[in-house]
């Protein structure tokens, strides 16, 4: 093997926070990100506990890119944080979005139009939009146990078989996974049963740095997410990232920032669609699960929809006289 000046570092008593790139130096001590997803802090007297990192020039460029980038979002993270919730207003209010689906959807979540369109229950010929059949389908191929007795390549495969039943991912993206190689495989076999049975942040941060590897960029929202959103989708949400963005500068205006994903800020997406949830009900509108809460979302906020607000108020008022 031949050394590369990339950066890369392991702490050589700790060898499962695996390798590491500086992320700052301040005086007389120094932080750097471990590939466990953690940002540890050195003091001068402790650096010589960080030595070199031996690897082939192409891996060793891979993995400090991708601990560079997650320093990056970490970075980000601590700045928004920093400098407090950002000073930005929705483009249309929620009860205007709850107005636009009202109108849209008459009967709601629990009509028919509902349930044939979106969820395509009852739909002979079930087409890629619908939920239904993709969540039954996450339920079988996902299961964690199920995917632990796989090979890494056929846990991969399987999750590819399931995200070609969405439109909730890029082509581009279910593409460029399905053609990963073995040591991307087995990144993604490492991590996806463990998030998917107990959704732990580390777990998170090392399914993002293995689906980094397999895209050769950082991966969507949507990609990160979905597994989860479809096994579990009463706990679980798809993160549609511009659409949840607008969201959020109404019910969590510091998630209104354009970052890349993070288990840190995972959670706060969760914590918002389950915050609509709970809005849409105190509405007279109960979603079935938080796919439904990912769709009213993704519907309300799309601007052809919202090209429809100004007749949904007219009609609205028409009903309110009389």
């Amino acid at each position: 093997m031949q050394e590369v000046t990339t950066g890369l570092v392991r702490h050589g008593k700790r060898d499962e926070w695996g390798l590491a790139v500086m992320a700052w130096e301040r005086g007389k001590r120094r932080a750097y990100q471990f590939e466990d997803g953690k940002l540890r802090i050195f003091r001068e007297g402790y650096f010589h506990f960080l030595v070199p990192a031996v690897l082939a020039p192409d891996e060793a460029r891979k993995r400090a890119s991708t601990l560079r980038r997650q320093a990056g979002v970490a970075r980000q993270a601590r700045q928004a944080s920093i400098a407090g919730a950002p000073k930005v207003e929705p483009s249309v209010s929620f009860a205007d979005q709850v107005l636009l689906f009202r109108h849209l959807y008459p009967e709601g979540f629990q009509g028919e139009r509902w349930a044939e369109e979106i969820r395509g229950e009852g739909v002979k010929r079930p087409r890629k939009g619908h939920r239904e059949r993709v969540i039954e389908k996450a339920r079988e191929l996902l299961d964690p146990d199920h995917l632990e007795s796989l090979a890494p390549a056929k846990q991969v495969a399987a999750l590819v078989k399931v995200l070609k039943l969405t439109d909730l991912v890029a082509t581009k993206e279910v593409k460029a996974l399905a053609a990963c190689d073995e040591e991307v495989a087995a990144g993604i076999a490492g991590s996806l049963p463990e998030l998917l049975r107990e959704g732990s942040p580390t777990a998170f941060t090392r399914y993002v740095n293995a689906l980094f590897l397999a895209l050769d960029k950082t991966p969507s929202w949507s990609l990160v997410t979905l597994p989860c959103a479809l096994y579990q989708p009463s706990e679980h949400v798809c993160v549609k990232g511009s659409s949840f963005r607008e969201q959020a500068k109404a019910f969590a205006p510091k998630l209104a920032a354009r970052l890349d994903p993070a288990a840190h800020l995972y959670h706060g997406y969760r914590d918002l669609a389950r915050g609509v949830h709970q809005a849409l009900v105190d509405a007279g509108c109960e979603p079935r699960d938080l796919i439904d809460v990912h769709d009213f979302v993704k519907i309300t906020l799309r601007p052809k929809n919202l090209e429809q607000l100004d007749e949904a108020r007219r009609q609205a008022a028409k009903t309110e006289a009389a």
